[in-house]
């Protein structure tokens, strides 16, 4: 059983050690993955330590009846009201690009689920968890209520179990 993971700045990594982290991995027998939502600046999904946990909606995947990339023919195949929300959704900008540009958002979804015990970086506290995104804050890292409130709605109405809103930004 996995108690100590070699990520190289696992002991650098805030909080983690202090609560246990390590101890909690071997005691993960969760067969299906729990799906968290990380409410936030977005996060980084090509990131090394996060692309394999990170959550793609099943109803944006795939080919769709024309052979078109599902993830990417703007059309919203699942009828959730979103377009081509394949890791979540933007609600700020109102469009699928989720991608971080705060950095809050990437370093909570690191704390939450990144790879353990890959030589990389930092280290999560359920690496079989699968990232949803839910971007909220804009380029300024300022939000509106009516984004939060949507982020929430669509976090649990598209499987989220656990939702992370911890709102990162500069004041």
């Amino acid at each position: 059983s996995q108690t100590q993971g070699n990520d190289p700045l696992l002991s650098k990594q805030w909080g983690m050690l202090d609560i246990g982290g390590p101890q909690t991995w071997s005691q993960n027998k969760n067969t299906q993955p729990i799906i968290v939502a990380v409410i936030d600046t977005g996060v980084d999904y090509t990131h090394p330590d996060l692309v394999s946990n990170m959550w793609r909606n099943p109803g944006e995947t795939g080919v769709d009846a024309s052979g078109k990339d599902k993830a990417s023919n703007r059309i919203d195949d699942d009828g959730n009201g979103f377009v081509d929300d394949i890791n979540g959704y933007n609600f700020a900008y109102d469009n699928p690009n989720v991608k971080d540009d705060g950095g809050h958002g990437t370093n909570i979804a690191g704390t939450i689920g990144a790879t353990t015990n890959n030589d990389i970086g930092y280290a999560g506290i359920d690496q079989k968890c699968k990232l949803m995104i839910c971007k909220n804050l804009d380029d300024e890292n300022l939000g509106e209520y009516s984004w939060w409130s949507a982020s929430l709605y669509y976090a649990s109405n598209n499987g989220a179990r656990v939702l992370n809103m911890s709102e990162g930004g500069y004041d």
